[in-house]
C-alpha cells in the first residue's frame, strides 16, 4: 500500500514539475527583456529617441568635426574606464573590509574607501562636462541653435537629461 501512495506521489510531482515551467510560460513570467521590449515598444532593441537624444547626424557635421568629436569621445572612454576599474578595486576593497571584525581602524578604512569613491566619482561629473563643453565648442553656432531646439528644456547631461540646461 506504501508502494502505491510513493508511486502516486512520484508522478503527481513529476506532472507538476513538468506542467509548471509551461503554465508559467504562457502567463508571461518568464519573459526575456527582449520580449518585454517586443510587447511595450514593438522592437526587441530599445532605441533612444530623438526626445532623449541628440542625432548628431542631423548636424551636418563636417569631416573635421566628425573626428574631432570622434577622438573626444574615445579619450573620455579611456578615461572613464580607468576611473570605473579604479572604482571596482575600492568596492572590492570595501567588501573585505565588512568581513573583517568591526573594529575603530577598520570604521576608519572604510571611511578613507568611502572617501576615495567620492572623489573618483566627482572627477568623472567633472569629466563629463568637460567632455559636453568641449563639445559644444566644436559645434557651430547655427548648429548649436539647432542642438537647442532638438533638446528642448532639458538640457544635456546626466543620464535622462535631468540636469539644467548648459548654455
Amino acid at each position: 500500500m506504501k508502494q502505491k501512495w510513493f508511486l502516486i506521489s512520484l508522478i503527481g510531482v513529476l506532472v507538476l514539475a513538468l506542467a509548471l515551467p509551461a503554465l508559467a510560460e504562457a502567463r508571461g513570467d518568464f519573459r526575456s527583456q527582449g520580449d518585454n521590449l517586443q510587447r511595450r515598444y514593438g522592437t526587441s532593441v530599445a532605441a533612444p529617441s530623438k526626445s532623449k537624444a541628440a542625432d548628431f547626424a542631423e548636424f551636418n557635421l563636417t569631416d573635421e568635426q566628425k573626428s574631432q568629436i570622434w577622438q573626444l569621445q574615445k579619450e573620455n572612454y579611456q578615461l572613464n574606464q580607468e576611473l570605473k576599474t579604479q572604482l571596482q578595486l575600492i568596492k572590492f576593497d570595501l567588501r573585505e573590509l565588512n568581513l573583517q571584525p568591526v573594529s575603530e581602524e577598520t570604521a576608519e578604512q572604510i571611511r578613507e574607501k568611502l572617501q576615495e569613491m567620492a572623489q573618483i566619482r566627482q572627477q568623472m561629473r567633472e569629466n563629463q562636462n568637460n567632455q559636453i563643453n568641449q563639445l559644444l565648442s566644436i559645434l557651430t553656432p547655427e548648429q548649436l541653435s539647432q542642438l537647442a531646439g532638438n533638446l528642448g528644456n532639458r538640457g544635456l547631461g546626466f543620464k535622462y537629461g535631468d540636469c539644467p540646461r548648459v548654455w
